[in-house]
């Protein structure tokens, strides 16, 4: 892929954090290999890994990696981590710029968003795409879909309209008293170059326990740089996500990509042959007639994560988690309910959170799977919280935020 050329500027030099910077210390147990690595000023908001293998921790303030031992400032001011692209470059947007991070440096590529334009800046950014013209594509949920021309340095935000989706009923009030109608969940580059993008219908509420809703229909779309295709075999489908591996295949995911129910069943496509069924494990006994879709996918290169819900009556397990590689698929949990962080090689890290399952054993706490298997980790007493971030770096170690939500511990076995 050939992308346009990132407008330099003054390349950032990563300044140490000057008042908060604490010597890594080993919590005084024998049964743990925790290391306390820093306490930020502010409250971390999420861990992140860079392309260079360096975790990366944002808050309110700033963004922080962890660089000769310590935790540095990155950049100054709030930054939105929008993913990183198909040639490893971490893009991000920084206050008054859209900046892209490549081999140890920073780089302007244009100016940021009109934050003040986003009709929902609650709403995180669901996807990211750099197709071959160097534009940059970014899936914003409620806000739309977000377009950068770096060779115009503007921004210009596409609705329903602009990919061909339909309109609502108009005889659908709710729908129709809102615009754009849509949540843009996902963005991605296929093989071709195409851009890939999801959305559902919004059904927006007034009051209750929810503010919107997303419905069946609309599937994905493609553009191939000059018109957009699709949703084919996708039509009337909630797409919850779209990604693309290092094959090329596109998967999705979401309520009617299901595994084994018939015409519905779940479906990627591939760039041989288009749309295909492949053929995944099913235990007839735990799932019986119960609607079971992939609800989430997770790619490592050609390594692929399927979490699968499913329902019956009233209640809502948490979802089986299988992986798969050339077409071997391995059942890793059968309930996994909890924080989750992937390393390479088929390997994740588990704060068990709901209920986790695997056969008639359960897991508590910290786990590790690693060659098919789960071993428990053992931490300190009120260590964690219930919403603690993990993450796993370029070298395999586990990364922690405290209960605090301000020190960041890491595992060293």
């Amino acid at each position: 892929m050939v992308a346009s050329t990132a407008v330099p500027t003054e390349t950032a030099t990563p300044t140490p954090i000057s008042t908060q910077t604490v010597t890594p210390t080993a919590i005084p147990t024998e049964e743990t290999h925790f290391q306390l690595t820093a306490t930020l000023p502010d409250p971390i908001q999420r861990l992140w890994l860079a392309p260079d293998g360096r975790p990366w921790a944002v808050t309110a303030n700033a963004l922080y990696a962890y660089r000769d031992g310590e935790w540095q400032v990155e950049q100054q001011g709030s930054a939105i981590i929008l993913g990183q692209d198909s040639e490893g470059r971490a893009w991000v947007m920084l206050d008054t710029a859209l900046a892209v991070y490549t081999a140890g440096e920073w780089q302007r590529y244009g100016p940021a968003w009109d934050a003040a334009a986003l009709t929902n800046p609650e709403d995180g950014v669901t996807g990211l795409a750099v197709d071959r013209q160097g534009r940059v594509w970014v899936a914003h949920g409620r806000n739309g879909l977000h377009r950068f021309d770096p060779a115009a340095q503007q921004w210009q935000t596409l609705r329903a309209a602009d990919l061909g989706y339909p309109p609502p009923p108009d005889e659908d009030i709710e729908f129709a008293a809102y615009d754009p109608h849509l949540f843009f969940t996902g963005a991605a580059l296929g093989s071709f170059g195409n851009v890939w993008v999801s959305a559902c219908p919004l059904l927006v509420w007034e009051d209750g326990p929810i503010s919107h809703e997303l419905r069946d229909g609309n599937g994905v779309r493609w553009f191939d740089g000059d018109s957009w295709g699709g949703p084919d075999i996708t039509a009337n489908r909630c797409v919850w996500g779209v990604s693309a591996d290092g094959l090329g295949r596109v998967w999705i995911a979401g309520p009617k990509n299901d595994l084994w129910s018939g015409e519905d069943d779940f479906i990627r496509y591939v760039p041989e042959g288009g749309w295909e069924r492949p053929s995944i494990p099913h235990d007839e006994a735990l799932y019986g007639d119960r609607p079971h879709f992939v609800s989430r996918v997770w790619l490592d290169g050609d390594v692929a994560w399927l979490f699968v819900e499913y329902r019956g009556g009233a209640s809502f397990p948490a979802p089986a988690v299988y992986v798969g590689q050339d077409g071997r698929w391995q059942t890793v949990a059968d309930e996994l309910g909890g924080t989750i962080a992937f390393g390479g090689n088929g390997e994740a890290w588990v704060w068990v959170t709901d209920i986790a399952m695997v056969g008639d054993k359960t897991l508590f706490g910290l786990q590790h799977f690693q060659n098919g298997m789960w071993t428990a980790v053992p931490t300190p007493p009120d260590f964690f919280d219930f919403d603690m971030l993990l993450l796993v770096d370029g070298n395999g170690r586990l990364w922690i935020t405290g209960s605090d939500n301000v020190s960041i511990w890491h595992y060293d076995p």
